[in-house]
């Protein structure tokens, strides 16, 4: 039995209780208004409207876009394990990507993250591995991570959030355009290419205005998102130049050499890479997050730093500093903090929306071709029948490993992030080297940051600014 919102003006909570047809179920969805349907009801924070709305509408739903159409709502973890289990039907019927209209203006060919999975993505995404494959993965994390942590020895107090943004925009500067080199903290140039690309991403697209109105776009009210725009193509063009000068097929050393020299028998517009690094800034959102979560909630418990310390300690016997990926399998409980850190935070609380490649049928319900199919992680990931005390931090959950629920922190199948693989490995070696080397206080007096003031930025949710004090451990 499933219910719906009935009556009123959009913000009352009564529900009616409706009949499941035994074949071809209705999709069910709250109560929405004639001109924007849904939209002005959906939190700024989405997955939790997500969440609540599954808590009355069951696991599968619709919700209006107003004058974008209908979506499809997926808000349970066996429902998105259907829908995007590797190498599954589904997994390719629902590979395409719905992409909000302001994406036509912005450009988005080129993007590994919106392009549909066939004419496009797929052959971007073998080309981003080629590329972190010809590139010293782990030896580039280490050294941001020895920077990062020259910065917790040299200062008695440290914003470990604009730390870890400095350190995630230079990896992925590094793997992009900056031929594996790293920048300093401090460089002009680093400054520039943070702040013009995220320029172009610090804002909403599928809350846009100009999603609604198209003619807007050519207002006074998009002026500095379309300057945002023009200097990013200005400012990554001399890049691309710069590498065509010095390019050899045999030595690919980022992301714009991979362009240049396509893979196989593919080749590829180099122009399309600007958009290409501009998206993946975003995407990696979801790194710097979850590193920012790691240190606030292993300094929220000293019992939790405790027992990474003693890991460590137990693993590396002879005292080294040197983390070697041979170790990953020797760290259980290192490993058990950032997935629960990936679980509780959630910093990808919904995935980018998804759409049916042609009109399907899915759990009982018919899914039309190109309609939006917008998934719910969070609430799976905080759903007290699978996880118990689902807002208490608990690495240990993950140390009995044989009856674990569905689990998808970025995705699933042919369009899980790109990078997950590369970004657990540097969530290792920042947690492993970290308190390995210094034990990470908060500052006297200074209330830490909690989920529920967390906020978005690029579809991510991270948390509040806040301080720490590190001391170095006596080897």
């Amino acid at each position: 039995m499933a219910t719906r919102r009935k009556g009123g003006s959009g913000d009352r909570d009564t529900y009616t209780k409706i009949e499941d047809p035994t074949e071809n179920k209705k999709l069910l969805g709250p109560e929405q208004s004639y001109l924007f349907g849904n939209l002005l009801q959906i939190d700024d924070k989405s997955h939790l409207s997500w969440t609540k709305w599954s808590e009355e509408l069951g696991a599968v739903y619709e919700i209006s876009l107003g004058p974008m159409g209908k979506a499809i709502v997926l808000s349970g973890a066996d429902e998105i394990a259907a829908a995007y289990g590797p190498g599954s039907e589904n997994d390719i019927k629902f590979s395409d990507r719905w992409r909000p209209p302001i994406l036509e203006k912005i450009g988005y060919a080129g993007s590994i993250t919106w392009e549909d999975w066939l004419e496009g993505a797929k052959q971007r995404k073998h080309l981003l591995h080629e590329v972190f494959k010809s590139m010293d993965m782990e030896g580039l994390f280490k050294n941001e991570v020895d920077a990062v942590c020259e910065v917790l020895s040299n200062k008695e107090l440290v914003d470990v959030c604009e730390l870890l943004n400095q350190a995630n925009n230079n990896i992925l500067l590094s793997i992009t355009l900056n031929r594996g080199d790293r920048y300093e903290y401090t460089d002009d140039e680093f400054k520039t290419l943070s702040e013009v690309i995220l320029a172009n991403n610090d804002r909403s697209l599928i809350g846009s205005p100009v999603n609604l109105m198209h003619c807007l776009w050519h207002t006074p009210f998009y002026n500095s998102t379309r300057r945002d725009l023009e200097k990013l193509k200005t400012t990554i063009q001399p890049y691309i130049d710069s590498h065509r000068a010095d390019f050899d097929r045999e030595n690919i050393r980022d992301l714009i050499d991979g362009y240049l020299g396509g893979i196989g028998e593919t080749s590829f517009d180099v122009q399309e890479v600007i958009i290409n690094i501009s998206s993946l800034f975003p995407s990696a959102c979801s790194l710097r997050a979850t590193m920012q979560y790691i240190i606030l909630f292993v300094i929220s418990d000293d019992d939790v730093q405790k027992k990474i310390q003693e890991e460590i300690d137990r693993v590396l016997n002879d005292a080294t500093e040197e983390y070697d990926e041979v170790l990953a399998d020797k760290i259980p409980y290192i490993n058990a903090v950032i997935k629960e850190s990936l679980r509780l935070a959630s910093p990808v609380g919904q995935l980018l929306p998804h759409c049916p490649i042609k009109d399907t049928k899915f759990e009982g319900y018919e899914f039309k071709k190109d309609t939006p199919i917008f998934t719910n992680l969070w609430g799976p990931n905080h759903d007290p029948e699978n996880w118990p005390d689902p807002y208490v931090f608990k690495p240990d959950r993950w140390l009995d490993t044989d009856d674990l629920p569905t689990f998808v922190p970025l995705g699933s199948g042919l369009r899980q992030c790109g990078g997950y693989p590369v970004a657990f490995k540097a969530l290792r070696i920042l947690t492993f080297t970290v308190f390995k080397r210094f034990h990470l206080k908060s500052v006297e007096g200074e209330k830490l940051p909690t989920l529920e003031d967390s906020f978005m930025l690029a579809g991510t949710t991270h948390p509040n600014h806040f301080n720490v004090t590190a001391t170095h451990r006596v080897s």
